[in-house]
């Protein structure tokens, strides 16, 4: 068996583990489909860089919605109208989710935590 198997495998069996563990809970929040590996770190990156912005570690690692990080961008850049924040805000995340822009509410995780 190729490694590229091995490792699908593996996923596939991750996968199936932490959705019999889910099974049962309430319905998660929705989310915009980044997998938690390292996806939405390149799109925070992507983001500070086209809006020239530093976001503090600390309040980025309390984060779990897109909402907090876009308010988050909207208090560093006030001098910008918010509906052009948002606009180029989810054409970023959606480069690095694949959630088409429209679709993206405030209240949208980036990720399911499926592994409490």
């Amino acid at each position: 068996m190729r490694l590229s198997e091995r490792l699908s495998e593996r996923l596939s069996e991750r996968l199936v583990e932490g959705f019999r563990r889910w099974w049962g809970r309430p319905n998660p929040a929705p989310n915009i489909g980044m997998m938690g590996d390292g996806d939405e770190v390149d799109a925070v990156e992507e983001i500070e860089r086209h809006f020239e912005v530093q976001l503090p570690n600390e309040e980025l690692e309390r984060m779990e919605t897109i909402g907090e990080l876009f308010e988050m961008v909207c208090k560093r850049r006030s001098d910008l109208e918010r509906d052009f924040i948002w606009a180029a805000f989810t054409r970023i995340l959606s480069d690095n989710s694949g959630t088409p822009p429209e679709k993206m509410q405030p209240h949208m995780m980036f990720f399911d935590r499926i592994y409490d």
